[in-house]
């Protein structure tokens, strides 16, 4: 009505509806925008139809009923509805390729890169609503799991503490365990409910710890540090996720993260699914990454990722020039981070591998060598070991640019996740090739860095 022109006003204007109660409705609401000659037909264009019949009419009326649409006889046409989308498909609509009963007509049909495009884009705005105010940075009560490792068996609780994670320091953790912050960990069954008796018990910094023993540590009020959020769609149909995943941004939970990780974003965003991440990427790794939607498909590629036959391709940018522009990295590494959370890597002449340390192996590439001294490498992980391509850079003399943990100068520092102001790791997963479960090769990569 507001559109309609002002000399519209001083003209008869004629309405009807199906059965004339939307024109009661909206003949006054005319007159009182200022029209002065609003009719409208009496007992709607049906009881038109039963007096007069179709003449001075062209066409079909539609019908708010199952029928859809009725000719001037009022006979039901074959005229249909969309019930995707609610649109009037006609006769000739109908005999469209891109109609397909309750799926789609040619009103709103989409390709498979449009349905791609748009399945894609919700997923973004999810995320963006997700991540607007990281679940993390609200405060809230946090149980964080501390399992025991086989090497600190039989020794006192503070010590485990303070050698498992001596960045939090052991008068902290002296303080802590006093304080009642560091409980037993959940048990099941009867031995659950014997605990409920008997406990709250203080715990004693000298008490002798097991292998495989669980505690808590409570964290009342926690918060978490920030990460990025900006998690970018790759592609999602019913078996796969391909996501670009951003960085500083932790996998899993882990030290200071656990709501500010992707598996609770994941979550968040495809409950009550759980998808499966069937490989991972460091917290300061950016890069594709490749999830699968249900157990029977991550079963599938699980034995690619084991016998070696999923190709990923990893970039980086390290401090210095290799001299040869193709080389292998066979250095061994830790079974576990020793201080600071760092596979250190071993060598092959003073260290057994399967006792201590498991074979790994890297193809190396130089890319381009800069004049600012850094190279652009290409890596090509041939064994899928923890931090391998970050070990492997750093024993060969390349470190990578903004690697907390292998610094220049063979020197080593702390694998904490960086802070989103910080300078980011110069480490991106570029590309994975796989077999889906029809044998097709498949291949995704994830947009290029900013350092690139």
């Amino acid at each position: 009505v507001a559109r309609l022109p002002e000399s519209l006003k001083q003209q008869p204007v004629v309405m009807f509806c199906t059965g004339g109660i939307r024109c009661e409705k909206a003949g006054p609401y005319l007159e009182q925008a200022g029209f002065s000659q609003v009719y409208q037909l009496d007992g709607g264009i049906l009881k038109y139809f039963e007096e007069v019949g179709g003449d001075h009419y062209d066409g079909e009326c539609f019908v708010f009923d199952q029928r859809v649409a009725v000719d001037p006889a009022l006979r039901e046409t074959t005229t249909t509805q969309c019930y995707v989308c609610q649109q009037v498909v006609t006769p000739e609509d109908q005999q469209s390729e891109r109609y397909v009963p309750g799926r789609s007509c040619p009103a709103c049909y989409r390709d498979e890169a449009q349905r791609m495009a748009d399945r894609l884009a919700e997923r973004h705005r999810q995320v963006r609503q997700l991540t607007a105010v990281l679940p993390g940075s609200q405060p809230w009560f946090n149980r964080r799991p501390l399992n025991v490792p086989e090497r600190f068996a039989g020794r006192p609780l503070l010590d485990f503490l303070d050698e498992w994670h001596p960045q939090v320091g052991r008068p902290e953790w002296l303080r802590r365990i006093q304080e009642g912050l560091i409980v037993p960990g959940k048990s099941t069954g009867r031995s659950r409910r014997r605990r409920a008796i008997t406990e709250p018990i203080p715990l004693s910094p000298d008490r002798i710890v097991r292998e495989g023993e669980r505690f808590e540590h409570l964290q009342p009020e926690s918060t978490e540090p920030d990460v990025n959020g900006d998690i970018r769609f790759l592609y999602e149909d019913d078996d796969y996720i391909v996501i670009s995943k951003p960085a500083p941004l932790p996998m899993h939970a882990c030290g200071r993260f656990h709501r500010n990780t992707l598996r609770h974003f994941i979550n968040a965003m495809y409950s009550p699914e759980r998808p499966h991440m069937v490989h991972r990427l460091d917290a300061n790794t950016s890069g594709v990454l490749l999830m699968c939607r249900r157990q029977r498909i991550a079963r599938l590629i699980q034995p690619q990722l084991e016998n070696r036959t999923v190709s990923k391709v990893y970039l980086a940018r390290v401090h210095g020039h290799p001299v040869a522009d193709h080389f292998l990295c066979q250095a061994p590494l830790g079974r576990e981070a020793e201080h600071g959370g760092v596979r250190e890597p071993g060598h092959r002449e003073d260290d057994t591998i399967g006792n201590h340390s498991r074979e790994a192996m890297t193809q190396l590439t130089v890319i381009a060598r800069s004049a600012d001294g850094t190279s652009l490498i290409e890596a090509r992980p041939i064994t899928g070991r923890t931090n391998q391509i970050r070990a492997h850079l750093w024993s060969c003399g390349f470190p990578i640019c903004g690697d907390p943990a292998y610094l220049p100068d063979g020197q080593l520092g702390v694998n904490r996740t960086l802070h989103p102001d910080e300078p980011p790791m110069h480490l991106h997963a570029a590309s994975i090739r796989f077999r889906d479960s029809s044998g097709n090769d498949r291949r995704f990569e994830a947009p290029l860095p900013d350092w690139y």
